[in-house]
C-alpha cells in the first residue's frame, strides 16, 4: 500500500513538472507593440476626426495620435492637445483622485481653491466653497454648460435632436 502511495505520488509529481516544462516561455510585451497591433484598427474603425491615446503600464508611456483635432484642419492631436471627453472625465477624475487620496496627497473635503492656479477665479455654491467630494459626487452646483451636455438635455426632455451640428463628434 506504501509502494503505490508512493509511486503515485512520485508519478503525481512528474506530471506536473513536465505540465509545466511544457508551457512556452514568452518574452514580455511592451505597451508601445500592443497599442501598435490594435490602434490603427480601433482609429479607422471609429469614424471618429481624431484620436490621441496614452498608455502607461509601470515605466512605460505610450503616446500615439491618428487623424486630426478638428475636420480639414490637417492638425494631428499633439499631447498638449485640449480634447472634449465627456463623460470619460468622470471615470479619469474618480481614478486620479482615488490615487491621490491612497498617496496623502488630497483629501476630499479639500476646498478647489487650494489646487487652483493663482489668480484663478474659482466658483463657490451660495457662498461655501467646492470640494473635492462635491465634484466626485456631483453636487457641486456648477453648471451645465457643454454643447454635449445641452444635446443630452434636449433628447431627455423630448425635443428632437441630432448629431448633425456638433462637428466634434463625427467626421466632415
Amino acid at each position: 500500500m506504501k509502494r503505490s502511495l508512493l509511486f503515485s505520488a512520485v508519478l503525481c509529481a512528474a506530471s506536473l513538472t513536465s505540465v509545466h516544462a511544457a508551457q512556452p516561455i514568452t518574452e514580455p510585451e511592451f505597451a508601445s507593440d500592443i497599442v501598435d497591433r490594435y490602434a490603427d484598427h480601433i482609429f479607422y474603425g471609429s469614424g471618429a476626426t481624431g484620436m490621441a491615446l496614452v498608455v502607461i503600464d509601470g515605466n512605460q508611456r505610450v503616446f500615439r495620435s491618428y487623424g486630426e483635432t478638428r475636420p480639414g484642419n490637417n492638425v494631428r492631436p499633439q499631447l498638449d492637445s485640449v480634447v472634449r471627453i465627456a463623460s470619460l472625465t468622470k471615470l479619469m477624475t474618480s481614478e486620479m483622485l482615488v490615487k491621490l487620496l491612497d498617496q496623502g496627497t488630497v483629501k476630499l473635503n479639500d476646498p478647489l481653491s487650494k489646487y487652483a492656479p493663482p489668480g484663478a477665479r474659482v466658483p463657490t455654491y451660495n457662498g461655501t466653497p467646492i470640494t473635492l467630494v462635491n465634484l466626485a459626487t456631483h453636487t457641486s452646483a456648477l453648471p451645465v454648460n457643454s454643447p454635449v451636455a445641452r444635446h443630452i438635455v434636449r433628447c431627455l426632455s423630448g425635443q428632437r435632436a441630432s448629431n448633425a451640428g456638433n462637428t466634434f463628434l463625427r467626421r466632415s
